[in-house]
């Protein structure tokens, strides 16, 4: 199941672009992804924690490739997919676009795995959110 769950390193990035959300999961230093219990544990547990300096006790949420995609969506007020080659029957990629204006701000060749155009629109989309500010 870690596959649903963003990387540890983009994970950080994203925490310090402001994303504060009740998560599933959490990394601890190095990396590793420790998944609450039930919902209600982690929605409890996140809440209490989100007060606290994650630089001092080496914490981050873990959010899911969902709920980073539907911040950074709306934050950049872009629309992100990821789109399956039905020619190649083998191939992803992706494309960004501006919901306002409807134009391609990124798009992606159509030769990548799902899991590596996943990973690859979260980097483009972080990096997009990091030069707007």
């Amino acid at each position: 199941m870690n596959q649903y769950f963003i990387p540890h390193i983009e994970a950080m990035r994203l925490s310090k672009l402001g994303f504060n959300e009740p998560c599933m999961a959490f990394y601890t230093y190095p990396g590793n992804l420790r998944r609450c219990n039930n919902y209600s544990v982690a929605t409890d547990e996140l809440h209490t924690m989100r007060n606290i300096d994650i630089t001092v006790i080496n914490y981050v949420t873990a959010p899911l490739y969902q709920q980073a995609f539907d911040w950074l969506e709306a934050k950049l007020d872009v629309c992100c997919y990821i789109a399956y080659d039905d020619v190649s029957d083998t191939e992803w990629g992706f494309r960004i676009y501006s919901m306002d204006e409807r134009n391609d701000i990124y798009k992606a060749a159509t030769d990548l795995t799902k899991p590596e155009a996943q990973a690859a629109a979260l980097r483009v989309l972080l990096n997009l959110l990091e030069k707007h500010k």
